[in-house]
């Protein structure tokens, strides 16, 4: 009787998800004939794009997803899955894909993931629920607090992001640039200031996001320009310049100007007329006033500089805000969430749980990197979703789940490269205490690292097959070795020195609870792996953002995360005293925080400051 009742709450459990997913896709559907706020719209496509089709087809997996964090990565995995498989389809299909097509793939595969799971409770029976997995921990309590924080992190953000952080080019113009390529072509054509015409700076999965947005909410041909002009770009660098060609070059002074080339003679180019002002070739490079003569790589770089400033004029007139945020914003708020579970597995209890998330929220910084900063957000939901994942006491199959993982964070940054590097050396260093493990054994106990490193490998194997040349040269170059070994040929400038980084650094209140913290768990780090893991996490990221050469808050910011764990976790030490002395800190800078916040509303240079170059 107990299995039969089990089933059949499984079964309403599924309907409830299909009624609730078909009334989001009819929403989105009728949004067509009476256009919603876009606020309304946008929610409904961040459940298209992060929550349905991933919804459905955990629930092949529901009776070893008990873990919320495990459930809530697996959603986004798998929604993600199958919106990359409604662009390669499209593609190999040749069929032109648009916001109609891709929601009615989405919607086809969400609808066929239930109607398999519904047949599964019908043929399983007793095995469709299987107690042997674990109970879900989590009191009511905890999971109203987990949706309560998330819902108000979502609104918080959205709110923040349109009302006070303006257009920034490292996020809303480089995501908004690769969205027409990658949706058209699976290419993420862009035209960077580098002078390179596809985007590998970094991996591309909050792109794709990116993308979807831009595709369902039917504003993608606004992204049109950006690939117009790459390919305009990717001409001009293969073509030989010849006599009588009219080119157009750009003046800071005088703006747009067109010349014709008079002649070509041993590489070097005559115009028909000098100059009218400095023509603009690169950051701090410029070709001088009244010349006619220019080598051929010189007016090849002004041209190509030309077409980046109606590049920056388009991104100007249209930034199209709402569009490159809301998977940030999604992400951010989700991250919040799983912030709570985390301090509340650690601690057990929903007050501390819930005062963790309230201060993550309460930094300006980590807001205004969480909407506004390219690969913030996602990064942390990343590295939030791999550490709950070893935390948690709750029996799951953590190999298969954590390697996912893996792959995702190496599909999203590089950079957090720290959490992976850290988990490996607490695995070396918990194997001087234990016999020597076999190599099933080392697999399993190494799942995430060696899942962090086939997402890498992706990434690289999707950049060589692209374009091997301009991925060796924009990611393997620029934002690899030359930031380590501080070749700055590129001519940016703004960046901290390391003692101007660490200076901002330690200037900020939340420090000092954190030295109060390590100081707490000093005894644990020598010996308890998750104590470890938080200290290796923050101290490599630390290193590493002393060493490269780009330095600014929006790196080194990526270990908030562990230090922030690491103040909640020495609680787990700390008696009914130091408890309330830690309750009285935590209030008094979530205080100055919010102080900070209204203070910068009026002036969003105050937190720019902050930052350094963002």
């Amino acid at each position: 009787m107990a299995d039969h009742n089990t089933t059949s709450k499984r079964s309403r459990r599924l309907l409830y998800e299909v009624v609730f997913s078909n009334i989001v896709f009819f929403l989105y559907l009728i949004h067509y004939l009476k256009p919603f706020s876009p606020f309304a719209l946008f929610s409904i496509i961040a459940l298209l794009v992060f929550v349905l089709p991933g919804l459905a087809w955990a629930n092949m997996f529901s009776d070893k997803l008990r873990n919320p964090a495990a459930y809530i990565f697996a959603v986004i995995f798998l929604s993600t899955v199958w919106g990359l498989c409604s662009y390669v389809s499209h593609f190999l299909t040749g069929f032109d894909i648009n916001s109609q097509t891709h929601a009615a793939f989405l919607f086809l595969v969400t609808n066929a993931g239930f109607l398999i799971a519904f047949r599964k409770v019908g043929r399983r029976g007793k095995a469709g629920e299987r107690s042997g997995t674990g109970k879900l921990i989590l009191s009511r309590a905890a999971v109203f607090s987990m949706l309560l924080i998330f819902l108000c992190a979502y609104l918080f953000l959205y709110w923040f992001s349109l009302n006070f952080v303006p257009a920034l080019e490292d996020n809303d113009f480089e995501l908004g640039g690769t969205a027409y390529g990658l949706t058209s072509q699976l290419k993420p054509h862009l035209l960077s200031d580098r002078k390179t015409t596809l985007y590998f700076a970094h991996p591309p999965l909050i792109h794709l996001y990116a993308a979807d947005f831009f595709l369902l909410s039917d504003k993608i041909d606004e992204a049109r320009p950006y690939y117009d002009i790459a390919r305009l770009a990717q001409r001009y660098q293969k073509k030989q310049l010849q006599p009588k060609e009219r080119i157009t070059l750009y003046g800071p002074e005088s703006g747009y100007k067109r010349y014709e080339i008079e002649s070509i003679a041993d590489g070097k180019v005559m115009l028909d007329k000098p100059l009218r002002d400095g023509v603009k070739i690169d950051y701090g490079r410029y070709l001088e006033k009244g010349r006619r003569i220019f080598e051929s790589s010189q007016i090849r770089d002004a041209m190509l500089w030309a077409l980046i400033e109606r590049e920056y004029a388009v991104f100007a007139a249209r930034p199209n805000l709402i569009v490159t945020r809301i998977s940030n914003i999604f992400l951010g708020a989700l991250t919040c969430a799983l912030i709570f579970y985390c301090i509340y597995i650690l601690l057990g209890s929903v007050l501390w749980a819930f005062l963790a998330a309230v201060l993550y929220l309460s930094f300006p910084t980590i807001v205004v990197l969480t909407v506004g900063e390219i690969y913030y957000s996602i990064s942390s939901f990343a590295m939030i979703s791999i550490f709950c994942a070893y935390i948690d006491r709750v029996e799951w199959p953590r190999d298969a789940v954590v390697f996912w993982m893996g792959i995702f964070a190496g599909l999203s940054n590089h950079k957090i490269f720290m959490l992976p590097l850290a988990l490996f050396l607490v695995y070396l260093l918990q194997c001087r205490h234990r016999p020597r493990p076999s190599f099933k054994e080392a697999i399993s106990d190494n799942a995430v690292v060696l899942g962090y490193l086939a997402g890498i490998a992706l990434f690289w194997m999707y950049g060589l097959c692209v374009d091997s040349g301009t991925f060796l040269v924009d990611h393997f170059r620029h934002h690899l070795l030359d930031r380590v070994l501080h070749k700055n040929v590129l001519g940016y400038t703004g960046y901290y020195s390391v003692f101007g980084m660490w200076k901002n650094f330690l200037n900020w209140p939340f420090l000092l609870l954190c030295i109060m913290a390590i100081w707490q768990l000093r005894k644990k780090i020598r010996c308890e792996a998750i104590a470890q893991i938080l200290f290796l996490w923050a101290l490599i990221g630390a290193l590493a953002y002393s060493i490269v050469d780009w330095r600014e808050m929006g790196h080194i910011s990526l270990i908030t995360l562990p230090l922030l764990i690491t103040v909640f976790y020495a609680l787990s030490d700390a008696g009914r005293r130091r408890s309330y002395i830690f309750a009285a800190f935590v209030s008094v800078i979530i205080i100055i925080n919010l102080v900070f916040f209204y203070s910068a509303t009026g002036d969003f240079t105050l937190i720019l400051n902050k930052l350094g170059w963002l």
